[in-house]
């Protein structure tokens, strides 16, 4: 077993910390999470592709709302899926369904497409390339905040729809620097989720694995998705008692 930091709190199984370990509140300088406002923050984040981020943001947020929450899933990729989605149905002159097609369930596929003019290609792209592009682009010749700045608005969006004390935002793709800052600042709960086998997998260039010196509040170490489902569940449990 290894443990990264005293102040990560592994979830369930061999990951559970060595005991004595001291596990500050949510926030990640010893603050808690903070009422409304603003609702509770939890960010997930895996050093390489496929280890269960998104399948974990949606299992906490299932059980959260069983429990009567209000949840909301906000990605920092949100907005830049609908620039990228628009930019591919441009250059192939697809459908938006094939498009968000390409950037969600197909985005680690060539593009295959079919010109307007009726002529045949094979594009080596991905949709994972066209994302990191859009989004590289945007952070070089707007700002390096610009994905922030439009996930905190997005979160005090849904704080001011009249959400009810208690509710949560869980984002499902923390990747950057300033992206876990941002959550911190927040005052969120951060969250590294990893699985047996792909400790070794190789990260996707630029955008995965960037966050390993980083101290997180949670670790989640599972080997199937059944095993996952139970350690949300275990971080729910603290959360509500949070």
């Amino acid at each position: 077993m290894t443990t990264r930091t005293t102040r990560t709190h592994f979830l369930g199984g061999a990951t559970t910390a060595p005991a004595g370990a001291a596990f500050p509140p949510f926030g990640g300088k010893g603050v808690n999470l903070p009422q409304p406002p603003l609702p509770r923050i939890v960010a997930f984040y895996s050093p390489a592709p496929q280890m269960g981020k998104s399948t974990a943001s949606k299992e906490l947020k299932r059980i959260l709302e069983a429990r009567g929450h209000k949840v909301a899933i906000v990605s920092f990729a949100d907005p830049l899926r609908s620039v990228a989605a628009e930019a591919i149905m441009a250059i192939t002159g697809c459908s938006l369904a094939s498009a968000v097609h390409t950037i969600t369930d197909a985005k680690d596929m060539p593009i295959p497409y079919m010109s307007r003019n009726g002529a045949s290609f094979d594009y080596v792209w991905t949709g994972r390339d066209v994302l990191i592009g859009v989004g590289d682009g945007s952070r070089t010749h707007i700002g390096e905040d610009v994905w922030c700045n439009a996930f905190e608005n997005r979160v005090r969006q849904f704080a001011a729809s009249g959400v009810p004390k208690g509710s949560f935002v869980i984002c499902d793709d923390m990747r950057r620097e300033n992206e876990f800052d941002l959550i911190e600042n927040l005052g969120g709960a951060t969250v590294r989720v990893t699985r047996p086998g792909r400790e070794e997998g190789t990260p996707s260039a630029k955008v995965e694995g960037l966050l390993e010196d980083r101290l997180f509040d949670f670790g989640i170490h599972a080997a199937t998705v059944p095993a996952l489902h139970g350690e949300i569940k275990m971080l729910a449990d603290v959360l509500m008692r949070e």
